[in-house]
């Protein structure tokens, strides 16, 4: 095993995204072993095989999954704290910087933390679906595309987030602390949020994950936050 797939062994949390030039979430878990990858809490779940070469290229032979069949060319580098992957998501040839783009993904990623129990409570008056109406994270507005079709479903504690037929991320929404608060956890550290129901219309604002609980209904680069509003559909 040479130097840098070694480097790239053990379990990576998806600390942030970048799609079409904009923030779109850090969702998910990247698992490295010898040259095989699986994924966790991605939506879909994929493994495959990697292929390093050089100079800092990356190629992901999906073998399962949506994707089976199919390569992801890429860049790579590593960081002071992880590393990050550039990705041609449509198949075509490895970027040549590290910038997202329409056909280009954007990931940082740090070493994945073990999951928090969870020991919060359903919230009543959130069940059902809700169709994204809103979107800002890090004070950048969602693409169109995403916008249109981002659908959270909360059922009990269980969550989801789908985008079309795609689902983005899988986890628990519970109440945790005072009226009108909630946290979601998925992979890696917990997100806390808090809520705004009125009639039909549900608005949220959820912090960046491990940081403290917004104070207020912003979304700013600086802390990361993602202010939405939300329809209830169903």
């Amino acid at each position: 095993m040479n130097k840098a797939l070694q480097s790239l062994q053990g379990a990576w949390q998806i600390e942030s995204l970048e799609l079409a030039g904009a923030p779109a979430g850090a969702s998910g878990r990247i698992t490295v072993n010898k040259n095989k990858f699986t994924t966790a809490s991605m939506g879909a779940e994929y493994s495959g095989r990697l292929e390093l070469t050089n100079p800092n290229q990356i190629t992901l032979h999906f073998e399962t999954g949506p994707e089976a069949g199919h390569a992801n060319h890429g860049i790579y580098e590593f960081t002071e704290t992880g590393w990050r992957l550039c990705l041609n998501i449509t198949g075509g040839p490895a970027p040549k910087a590290f910038k997202s783009s329409k056909n280009h993904a954007l990931e940082t990623l740090v070493p994945a933390q073990p999951a928090k129990p969870v020991t919060g409570h359903p919230i009543p008056e959130l069940q059902g679906e809700w169709q994204m109406v809103t979107c800002l994270r890090s004070g950048e507005p969602l693409p169109p595309p995403f916008l249109k079709t981002g659908v959270r479903k909360i059922t009990g504690i269980e969550t989801t987030l789908h985008f079309g037929k795609q689902l983005f991320q899988q986890g628990t929404l519970t109440q945790d602390g005072p009226p009108n608060t909630f946290e979601l956890q998925s992979e890696g550290a917990p997100q806390l949020g808090i809520y705004e129901l009125t009639a039909n219309t549900l608005k949220t604002c959820l912090a960046a994950p491990g940081k403290p609980r917004p104070q207020s209904w912003q979304s700013t680069k600086e802390c990361g936050e993602t202010l939405t509003t939300w329809r209830f559909i169903a």
